[in-house]
């Protein structure tokens, strides 16, 4: 990357399937978190050692007990080595919540990127990320985001509230309720 961006210092890397519910200088905060040898920012893979899937079945090398999922990845180029690992709720997946909640810091603070792998916002497979694609999907660029995006959201996620990822649906609202200003 540093050979192809040569005037690029900093830079965040997402998949397709990434959906924003938080301003993106809320990610990008960590990059202030990082100390000099920190060359990239990654959540980990997964939260429980019970239902980990490196630890459980990983036949090459990972970073740490659960490893990390580079689908928000956080890049300085002007550094090497060193990974910094920021919570779960800034790339919250499927797995965090497909058998039970295991993102404690996204109940508390809210999912501030939510992450659809394997086709979840598509499907029918995690309804509660469909919900929240589903909101997003209609939404139009300069609706009011009260009306048109949180409030649909919210409806969209109380009827997931009998999954197990539309359990924790306050923590898909939570980040957006605070830029919306709900009181």
């Amino acid at each position: 990357m540093p050979s192809l961006l040569k005037d690029v210092d900093a830079l965040v890397y997402v998949d397709t399937d990434v959906v924003f519910l938080a301003p993106l200088e809320e990610l990008w905060s960590h990059f202030y978190k990082m100390n000099s040898s920190h060359m990239a920012a990654m959540a980990p893979e997964h939260e429980d050692l019970a239902t980990g899937w490196y630890n459980r079945f990983a036949k090459h090398p990972y970073y740490g007990k659960l490893g990390v999922n580079s689908g928000v990845m956080l890049m300085n180029l002007t550094r090497l080595h060193k990974l910094y690992v920021y919570g779960c709720e800034y790339n919250l997946r499927p797995d965090h919540c497909m058998y039970m909640s295991v993102c404690k810091a996204a109940e508390k603070r809210g999912v501030f990127v939510l992450h659809g792998n394997r086709g979840t916002f598509h499907s029918g497979k995690q309804p509660a990320f469909r919900a929240v694609y589903r909101a997003w999907e209609e939404y139009n660029l300069g609706q009011d985001l009260r009306q048109d995006l949180y409030y649909p959201m919210q409806r969209y996620l109380l009827k997931t509230s009998n999954t197990t990822c539309g359990k924790i649906h306050n923590a898909f609202l939570k980040a957006l309720s605070s830029i919306v200003r709900l009181r």
